[in-house]
């Protein structure tokens, strides 16, 4: 299977009482109470968590879906405006001495500590780390095709924001097909590389299995359905004044400003779709003050490339903005201890709530989503771009698969309630 491995998931069911979506029988009529119930809520808290999967959680009881197999898995989900996108994922078990794949985004410290305990004391992996390959055959829709008409193993409602969530077992062939496919594309892991970290420091515990493989998600880079949202990074300016920090922007950039009515939301909406649109043919950010009724619309000059006065990063790093910012404006205009964002979210329509939420944020900037080309480039280069730098669109959730990270012994397992026949979900 090269660095892609079969792994032996659980599926959440609502209750022992509820009958669970599975289609199939056999070893799958099994059910694992797992520990850490309130802690396991915390792993997987997540917007577009299937309230499925968080009844499993409140309940703490998961169906094993008796297949060792690399998962394909589908889902619908809605936009804003009622706009329907569907995508493919494969998950599998990742070999660590093997993986072609790297993490291109960082991950802070603290953040990974927490998860390692919290992933040591629910005893599960909850699947959080994304990656992104290429499939320049499209090779994966050839699966696709083949399970059309074919009854999944698991379907889920996709919960509060809609949709569903249909996931199949590859048999044995196809996951070697998989396999192969995936190795000869190295690519990166950009979705919750603290997780991912985690899992891999966790083994370190006794209670965990060394031989635990961390799980991927992995998604078609060039696929319709993967999209790369545009990210709000607020910081504190630690005292620096406004009016230096705006001589420096227009020292070294080309800055338009733009009239920001605080009791007007129009005002604010006309602004971001500036830097969205004229993100469009040239490297920009918006920047956005506490207290300042304009906001600053920053670019690079068409001759010129964003300015970096620490370190020496790679060619590629220049075309990400989150780059741009935390090394070119961040880490040289501001004071040491204001280098870590207070708060990084996806959508910059969210800069007043930032500002009415974190009274410590002084400053936000607006980056427009990053090129989804030159994200295999950053990982060939090993170079990690500022955590919270590469969000998926939607999210990614969380829950749909636990992988057990426990010794064999350390889950209780009990009578599975009725499983309902195929056709009953």
């Amino acid at each position: 299977m090269s660095f892609l491995h079969p792994i032996e998931p659980l599926i959440a069911v609502g209750s022992v009482d509820d009958p669970p979506c599975l289609d199939r029988r056999g070893d799958g009529e099994r059910t694992r109470v797992l520990p850490g119930r309130s802690v396991l809520a915390s792993l997987i808290d997540h917007p577009r968590v299937p309230d499925t999967v968080l009844q499993g959680v409140s309940n703490g009881v998961w169906r094993a879906t008796g297949q060792r197999a690399i998962y394909l898995v589908w889902e619908q989900c809605l936009l804003d405006g009622g706009v329907e996108k569907s995508r493919w994922s494969i998950v599998a078990g990742v070999d660590p001495e093997m993986v072609p794949f790297r993490p291109a985004v960082s991950a802070p410290r603290d953040a990974v500590a927490r998860l390692t305990e919290e992933i040591r004391v629910a005893g599960v992996d909850p699947v959080g780390a994304v990656g992104l390959y290429r499939d320049e055959e499209n090779q994966l829709e050839k699966l696709v095709e083949a399970r059309k008409g074919k009854p999944p193993l698991v379907s889920i409602p996709g919960g509060a924001e809609g949709g569903e969530f249909r996931i199949w077992a590859l048999e044995e062939e196809e996951g070697h097909a998989v396999s192969a496919m995936i190795s000869q594309s190295p690519g990166a892991i950009v979705g919750d590389v603290a997780s991912y970290r985690a899992v891999m420091r966790a083994r370190d515990h006794a209670n965990v299995a060394p031989s635990t493989l961390p799980v991927v998600q992995f998604f078609n880079q060039r696929e319709f359905g993967v999209v790369l949202t545009s990210t709000l990074r607020a910081y504190s300016m630690g005292g620096v004044q406004v009016n230096d920090f705006a001589l420096r922007m227009h020292e070294f950039y080309e800055v338009r400003e733009q009239v920001i009515d605080p009791n007007d939301r129009d005002s604010l909406r006309r602004f971001l779709e500036n830097v969205r649109m004229e993100g469009v043919a040239r490297q920009v950010v918006g920047v956005v003050i506490r207290g300042i009724d304009r906001g600053f619309i920053v670019a690079v000059p068409d001759d010129g490339r964003p300015r970096f006065e620490s370190g020496q990063p790679p060619e590629v790093a220049y075309e990400f903005d989150a780059e741009w910012v935390e090394r070119g404006m961040v880490d040289a205009w501001l004071p040491d201890r204001c280098r870590e964002p207070i708060s990084v979210v996806p959508g910059p329509d969210r800069v007043a709530t930032i500002f009415a939420e974190q009274p410590q944020a002084d400053v936000a900037f607006v980056l427009n989503p990053p090129p989804k080309r030159h994200i295999m480039s950053l990982g060939h280069a090993n170079w990690r771009l500022p955590h919270g730098s590469l969000q998926l669109k939607p999210a990614v959730a969380r829950g749909l698969f636990l992988c057990p990270l426990q010794r064999d012994g350390d889950l209780v397992e009990r009578s599975a309630a009725p499983l309902a026949a195929p056709g009953d979900v």
